[in-house]
């Protein structure tokens, strides 16, 4: 039993640098890669692995904030084609990169998987009771009875 025990653990000490990179983190919770490709598997992962709503909802924009880079220039459609939601997610989810809409769409499709009811909302931004003319996309969850 023991020279089994040895064995195994000599394995698993072998095994551990080439596990090490399994994850997609810059920071955030460390949901391995294989996860990270689809709203699904993104859902699946949470819903095993966080025990309420509150806290899949926190490690699901955790994740989104510290692994996706914001990126202006990237553009997901051409101004002839008709917009196409699921393609943006999983553009987003590939390249690692989008916009405010792009992070909004992707968050709204993982808590929707995850029946947790999420909107997304576009407007605009105010700061110094200055309203931006820019458009902005975020979203809204309701957690318990609450929004």
């Amino acid at each position: 039993m023991k020279k089994y025990l040895s064995i195994v653990l000599v394995l698993l000490s072998l095994a551990a640098p080439l596990l090490a990179d399994t994850t997609d983190t810059k920071g955030g919770p460390n949901i391995p890669k294989e996860y990270t490709y689809s709203p699904d598997s993104l859902a699946l992962y949470l819903d095993m692995n966080y025990a309420n709503d509150d806290q899949k909802l926190e490690a699901l924009y955790e994740w989104i904030t510290h692994n996706m880079s914001y990126n202006v220039y990237i553009t997901f459609q051409s101004k002839n084609e008709a917009p196409d939601e699921e393609k943006e997610i999983r553009t987003t989810l590939r390249l690692r990169e989008g916009v405010c809409r792009q992070f909004a769409l992707l968050f709204e499709r993982v808590a929707n998987a995850l029946c947790i009811p999420v909107f997304m909302v576009n407007g605009y931004t105010r700061s110094s009771n200055v309203i931006s003319p820019y458009p902005h996309s975020w979203c809204i969850a309701k957690v318990g009875s609450e929004w």
